[in-house]
């Protein structure tokens, strides 16, 4: 079997963790995937010392346009995708312009599609609703014959027709991703990792960090591609480390409660736990708001904290601080939630299911 994969990038977190794991396992269960990448990324290429929002707003729109586009459309013209089994579509594969006509070009050589989606790109960070993004969406996924998201807020959002949904969770390969040994240390650290733009959630609950480290005397540990926040730095014993593809496990493996905050809107509904699901892994306990999917992966008071008011941040954290054996339970529990639920064993053998049964399909 030979599957076409048109995907968001070769260091993409989402490209990484919902597709490229997979392809060893793939391949052992007879499954050949030929990956196509883009030139650029799909929102354009600006330059990081680019001057003015304006300026850096119009380069990225004729990178879009004028490097983007053309390339993906040469990559589809030679792919030759008649020839596969199925294709696989990471996301919508253009935002400009609005539409799905990438991805028809796509259909009219090859029904056989999935569509994979890990976020409500329809919707910008602050929560408002872009009806011309949602509806283009909603174009592409009526050309794919099944659907794969990882929660039920983003199939009602992204599909009339439910019956192409298939829940897949975002998760890591548990072979790689393993508890460490925290022991009774009098240092407790609370960790947190994520990308730059999602560092202002962290503000959500720095008062309560605040008062929890200046009560315990634990460390809090922030793993990002930003190395210096400002309004953290205060915080005694912080420790930023910049987050590394090769030390990303051990870099995890230092934290001995995780925390999640978000605030609750249209995008963060889109959300996929991940942080939860690599937090589960390492056998580690949360602490998260419980918003979106972030209540179905945590079990509340067995492998960690839904928590929603500062008070009960401030109590769920020097809770977990002050006994090493609740940690030690809720790691264990949390483990094995993972185990039994996101493994990317687990993840991979419903993949591939998937992928046979779509190349069984008749268009």
């Amino acid at each position: 079997m030979r599957i076409a994969l048109f995907l968001q990038g070769s260091t993409t977190p989402s490209t990484r963790f919902r597709i490229l794991q997979y392809l060893q396992r793939f391949s052992d269960a007879g499954i050949a995937c030929t990956c196509f990448y883009p030139v650029i990324p799909k929102y354009g290429y600006v330059p990081r010392h680019l001057p003015g929002k304006q300026l850096r707003l119009l380069f990225r729109g004729i990178t879009q346009l004028f490097i983007y586009l053309p390339h993906r459309w040469w990559q589809i013209k030679q792919a030759r995708l008649h020839e596969y089994d199925a294709v696989i579509l990471q996301k919508q594969l253009s935002i400009l312009p609005v539409g799905a006509y990438l991805e028809k070009m796509i259909s009219r050589r090859n029904k056989r599609i999935a569509l994979d989606l890990d976020d409500a790109e329809f919707t910008n960070p602050t929560a408002l609703n872009n009806s011309k993004s949602q509806a283009a969406l909603l174009q592409v996924s009526d050309l794919a014959m099944h659907v794969v998201v990882c929660n039920r807020y983003l199939a009602d959002a992204t599909t009339n027709n439910q019956s192409k949904v298939v829940m897949l969770p975002t998760t890591v390969d548990e072979r790689r991703y393993l508890p460490a040994q925290h022991g009774n240390s009098a240092k407790i650290t609370i960790g947190w990792t994520g990308s730059a733009s999602t560092l202002r959630y962290l503000r959500l609950v720095l008062p309560a960090l605040e008062a929890v480290i200046e009560k315990t005397g634990a460390s809090l540990l922030i793993i990002s591609d930003q190395t210096w926040i400002d309004w953290l730095a205060h915080i005694p014993g912080i420790r930023f480390v910049k987050w590394n593809e090769q030390d990303e496990i051990s870099q995890l493996q230092g934290i001995d409660i995780g925390i999640m905050p978000l605030p609750d809107d249209a995008w963060t509904q889109g959300k996929c736990a991940f942080k939860i699901i690599q937090y589960m892994a390492i056998g580690i306990p949360t602490v998260a708001s419980p918003v979106g999917m972030n209540c179905e992966t945590t079990i509340d008071g067995q492998t960690g904290y839904l928590v929603r008011t500062h008070t009960e941040w401030v109590d769920a954290l020097c809770t977990l601080i002050e006994s090493a054996e609740q940690r030690q339970d809720m790691g264990v529990q949390a483990r094995r939630h993972f185990m039994q639920h996101y493994s990317s064993a687990t993840v991979a053998a419903a993949w591939i299911e998937l992928l046979r049964n779509l190349a069984r399909s008749q268009p």
